[in-house]
């Protein structure tokens, strides 16, 4: 039979051919050519250029996203890139046939709808920051690669009854977790050293030939096993990495502290609202009598307390739109606020406040005796221009507007166009040169970073201070209210040394940083 449906007989179209993988090898020498020219970004992502579908495809759309100047552009350049990976994808798998050409146009049109959300979430996630889309993202693309990656060698013509197929051997599980195990450990390699990042594009794409010759060959005898024992893999590593944190020696009984305690919310916080209101104070060694609340609207007698544990006797009522004010007024609102504060004072801010405290610090606008900096995220690796403008970033830019509804929904009003949005996130590397700024030697920091939050941080997780705490296993709203925070807290305000930190605590932010959005 001729059509694509096909007998069986007519299913067994592909027999492996290794003379064919050659324009694997081609790609790979143009990559690496084009990225040692300075036209594509040398970022441990690269590796994943010659990786299978939907990786490649992943890669493609994530470096039009952040560089494409123009909506035609990235058009243009979407076009050119899918012409490429289905005539690429059809050649080695059998020959550039009508047949295989329109077998990979579908599976690359299959494949196209969870791989653009998760290009989509993983380089907003990038900008924003947020974690919490980029794992979503990176969770789109996994269950988008174990459920297509097979259907890339043609066991059988039709799609459908190709994945049934599939379905039926275990979704070639044995051939598909190796291979994308050994890309995650590339772009990990990649990550921790830069200067090998061209050499390993070549041996990702010979990963991604012997994975092609791997689906070629006949499948496990067992594959319901096979699939019964990853899902219980699965589900047991996804629970090892949100279980939180647990101290066996427990949260230590502060001392009662002497001078005051300021409390900053974060981006899109509100009077009252925002998880680090809800810090007990105590657990620090504050009364409610020395604690003190920032207000992004200024000065003034007080605030409504909302989900606060102290009463807001100070600052003016405050809402979200008043957080993504320009940077510089809100860190001479700072500085405004905290020169009358009884000393010693300390200061708590929680994520974006981070940079506004640092700035008015940086500035020598305001006078502070210690920074606890929770939940830094110093990096804004890509950029995007002002609305309505072309340039690097455009299609980033106008996503970013259009998901803003669905951050509402989220709990997270995030304003793309609001001036401290246009002067940190849309300005490349504009937040990590805030935290480079040198400080007084008499202001002490602390850092304490979320693990999860390690893969939007490409610059690292370790930051200019006096003491960077191991990353911790929580929610990153949540970050404030976890024992670890008040343990690393109370060790640091009492001169102590911080806890012991697991050497594999940050491996995670090393093994994800390739997936995310490329540099700008």
């Amino acid at each position: 039979m001729t059509d694509d449906g096909g007998s069986d007989a007519a299913g067994a179209v592909a027999r492996f051919e290794w003379h064919r993988m050659w324009p694997l090898a081609g790609l790979s020498i143009a990559v690496v050519v084009l990225a040692a020219s300075g036209a594509l970004p040398q970022w441990p992502g690269l590796v994943h250029l010659v990786a299978l579908p939907p990786l490649d495809l992943f890669t493609d759309l994530r470096l039009i996203i952040v560089y494409a100047p123009s909506w035609p552009v990235a058009a243009g350049a979407l076009g050119a890139v899918l012409m490429m990976r289905i005539s690429l994808l059809a050649y080695l798998v059998g020959g550039l046939t009508w047949i295989n050409l329109r077998r990979a146009a579908r599976l690359y049109g299959l494949l196209s709808i969870p791989t653009t959300v998760a290009a989509v979430m993983v380089t907003v996630a990038s900008t924003m920051p947020n974690s919490r889309f980029f794992w979503i993202g990176v969770g789109v693309l996994a269950a988008a690669a174990v459920l297509g990656s097979p259907l890339a060698w043609p066991r059988r013509l039709r799609i459908r009854s190709a994945f049934s197929r599939n379905w039926r051997e275990g979704l070639r599980l044995e051939i598909v977790l190796s291979y994308f195990a050994v890309v995650v450990g590339i772009g990990a390699l990649a990550q921790g050293a830069e200067s090998l990042t061209l050499w390993l594009v070549p041996v990702s794409a010979a990963a991604a030939a012997l994975a092609l010759w791997g689906l070629s060959r006949p499948p496990v005898s067992r594959p319901g096993a096979l699939l019964v024992t990853a899902a219980a893999v699965t589900a047991a590593g996804a629970l090892a990495l949100m279980w939180p944190r647990w101290s066996d020696e427990g949260t230590q009984e502060p001392p009662p502290r002497a001078g005051s305690l300021m409390i900053m919310g974060g981006i899109v916080s509100s009077s009252g609202g925002g998880t680090i209101v809800e810090l007990q104070p105590d657990r620090l060694g504050y009364s409610c009598g020395q604690v003190y609340y920032f207000s992004y609207a200024g000065p003034g007698d007080g605030q409504p307390q909302g989900d606060a544990v102290c009463p807001i006797t100070t600052g003016a009522p405050y809402e979200p739109e008043h957080t993504q004010q320009p940077l510089e007024d809100q860190a001479a609102s700072f500085a405004a606020q905290t020169e009358d504060l009884p000393r010693p004072l300390v200061v708590a801010g929680h994520s974006h406040a981070i940079w506004v405290a640092w700035e008015a610090l940086a500035a020598g606008e305001a006078d502070i005796d210690a920074l606890v900096m929770v939940g830094s995220l110093p990096d804004s690796p890509t950029g995007y221009p002002p609305p309505g403008e072309n340039g690097a970033g455009r299609v980033l830019g106008d996503l970013l507007q259009l998901a803003a509804p669905l951050g509402e929904l989220a709990d997270f009003e995030f304003d793309p166009v609001s001036p401290a949005a246009l002067e940190l996130q849309a300005t490349p590397n504009s937040t990590r040169e805030v935290l480079e700024q040198q400080l007084s030697e008499e202001v002490r920091t602390l850092s304490v970073t979320v693990a999860g939050d390690l893969a939007l941080m490409p610059g690292g997780g370790e930051l200019d201070v006096d003491r960077n705490a191991c990353p911790v296993r929580s929610a990153h709203p949540d970050l404030p209210l976890s024992d670890a925070f008040a343990e690393e807290s109370i060790r640091f305000l009492e001169g102590q040394p911080g806890r012991d930190c697991p050497i594999w605590r940050d491996w995670g932010g090393t093994l994800a940083q390739p997936f995310g959005a490329p540099p700008a």
